[in-house]
């Protein structure tokens, strides 16, 4: 018995400890293909005209994400973004947050000197910082707790 519980366990620490990956070519496969609970680990307002959705997470300490997914509607998420339920940040605030979670960033996810050439606009709402690169038509976003 003893012997069970601690497969069980190891086997529960290296399920949890592992980070969490998810891509989508379209919101279509998105949106069929994912419970709301991987749903979560996305920007929350995704769009119909979203595609190359891609995604890693983990639960563990510490807590993070990293989210990307190119669009077609320019308009639909300036709309959003500029909403009342989101908060204007800044580059600094961006990067600090990338920085928390270098070691875990996907080679997909901008980095730092894309950050400083780019022309982003970047937003919080919650633990969510958001990159938006209205040029490329593409979001960025990071949980972290």
């Amino acid at each position: 018995m003893k012997k069970i519980f601690l497969i069980v366990l190891i086997l529960s620490i290296t399920a949890c400890s592992s980070d969490f990956r998810q891509e989508y070519a379209t919101y279509q496969d998105f949106s069929e293909s994912v419970t709301q609970r991987n749903k979560s680990w996305f920007f929350d307002s995704i769009g119909h005209d979203a595609y190359n959705l891609k995604s890693v997470s983990s639960i563990g300490e510490p807590l993070f994400c990293f989210s990307v997914f190119q669009y077609k509607d320019t308009n639909y998420y300036k709309s959003i973004l500029n909403s009342n339920e989101y908060v204007l940040s800044t580059k600094l605030e961006f990067i600090e947050m990338l920085k928390k979670h270098l070691n875990k960033k996907p080679k997909w996810f901008i980095n730092e000197n894309s950050i400083q050439v780019n022309n982003l606009f970047f937003y919080k709402k919650g633990r969510w910082y958001i990159a938006n690169d209205y040029e490329n038509k593409i979001i960025y976003s990071v949980l972290s707790n």
